[in-house]
């Protein structure tokens, strides 16, 4: 993997939560790190310790404190961002009870207070972006059509691999039909708010 990275013709970043500081931190990995890294954006709240490590520093999952990174983009000059979401984009995130976060994070109180009070602004922030980009951005979003079968914490395997088949058939349906850009895609709004 790490030769297709160093060929590969666009930069590959990796978005983690630097659970010290609590800011976002992107790694633009080309060497053996790639494994490491992804480990760590994976490790979600409640999830075996919730935070891995990337060269001896703690960081927690890319999405905690900004799920959809799309301000960054623009800021690397972005002007095709194509946008993968698992609700609606009607859908408004909520903020997190605190108590929450000291709860996933008790070592770590800067990601609790990003997780359970920064989380929703960039979220929703970022919602508000794709439906009014800047001019010269084209902003493509894809998203489930139907309501998935999964949820954050599925571990039946059938579930999720139903949740893999019907969201690749989704993608290839919304590509199919001339996707292009956020409202083309929206059908009527099947999930709920």
């Amino acid at each position: 993997m790490r030769r297709e990275l160093q060929k590969a013709p666009t930069r590959f970043h990796i978005k983690l939560t630097d659970c010290l500081t609590g800011e976002p931190n992107f790694f633009h990995v080309q060497d053996d790190r790639v494994f490491a890294a992804l480990r760590a954006t994976a490790s979600m709240p409640f999830t075996i310790s919730g935070f891995d490590f990337v060269d001896g520093h703690p960081y927690a999952d890319g999405g905690l404190v900004d799920p959809i990174p799309i301000r960054r983009a623009l800021q690397d000059g972005a002007t095709e961002i194509t946008v993968l979401l698992t609700h609606s984009p009607s859908f408004r995130l909520k903020p997190i009870p605190r108590w929450l976060g000291w709860l996933a994070y008790p070592s770590f109180p800067a990601v609790a207070r990003g997780w359970t009070t920064q989380q929703c602004l960039n979220y929703n922030a970022a919602i508000d972006l794709m439906h009014q980009p800047p001019p010269g951005v084209r902003i493509r979003v894809f998203r489930p059509l139907r309501l998935m079968p999964v949820g954050a914490f599925t571990i039946a395997r059938h579930r999720i691999l139903a949740a893999l088949a019907s969201g690749h058939d989704e993608a290839v349906e919304q590509i199919s039909s001339g996707h292009s850009g956020f409202e083309p895609v929206l059908p009527a709004d099947p999930l709920p708010k």
